[in-house]
């Protein structure tokens, strides 16, 4: 696994994503939010986002973390039957896919913290360059976030077809949002400034639901190999 990741994560993917979130914090000051928390919450849609740009920026994240991963997803399935053999079992291949996955979206997370942060030591905002709990309970429940997406990334490009997984995404982060005015709903997966135990209880089983759904989707994909 540490093998492939490196590979999974190009340069070109590194400066893309440092530009992203170079734009991402320049749009944002501009409407003067500057406090380091809202602006996680808003780049990941735990704050209501009323206009069209600041839906724009939350889908634009989205797409990052899709970029992101695709490569290393692509691959593993794409090379399941060989990596089963390398790795000695179909389950730890899976394990392997998925642990990379969280990886590389903690990688994620942890990249744009750490942009954000970089950001406001050379703006001059030295004030917030101190994390708290509540940051690491925002940026705990961001991470959570993406592992949802991204688990909902493997399952679909174990079941459809590239073209139909990334249109699927799209249409997903939009109608997400649409959805981020709803804060307070307990079936909400997108995360909140407030720590909602209903909120992360019902993220951490839909993470467990995904996983099953994984598991299901890659044996039948296993199946379809040996029945072509």
């Amino acid at each position: 696994m540490t093998s492939i990741i490196p590979r999974s994560i190009r340069p070109l993917t590194l400066i893309i994503l440092i530009i992203s979130i170079v734009l991402i914090y320049g749009y944002l000051k501009i409407l003067n939010i500057g406090d380091l928390t809202t602006m996680l919450l808003t780049i990941f849609g735990g704050k209501p986002l009323p206009g069209i740009m600041l839906k724009s920026l939350f889908i634009m994240t989205f797409l990052l973390l899709q970029y992101i991963n695709v490569d290393y997803i692509s691959f593993c399935i794409d090379n399941m039957e060989c990596l089963s053999i390398r790795y000695e079992s179909k389950k730890r291949w899976l394990k392997v896919m998925l642990t990379g996955s969280l990886v590389i979206s903690a990688f994620f997370v942890v990249l744009f913290y750490v942009g954000i942060l970089t950001l406001h030591w050379i703006w001059g905002d030295f004030e917030v360059l101190m994390i708290n709990l509540d940051t690491f309970g925002v940026i705990s429940r961001i991470y959570l976030f993406c592992i949802i997406m991204v688990l909902l990334q493997i399952y679909l490009s174990l079941k459809l077809s590239k073209s139909n997984t990334f249109m699927i995404m799209i249409l997903l982060s939009i109608i997400l949002s649409m959805i981020s005015h709803y804060q307070n709903s307990i079936v909400g997966i997108l995360p909140q400034y407030h720590d909602s135990l209903d909120n992360v209880v019902g993220n951490l089983v839909l993470v467990l639901v995904l996983i099953l759904l994984i598991k299901k989707a890659s044996f039948k994909k296993e199946l379809s190999f040996y029945e072509s």
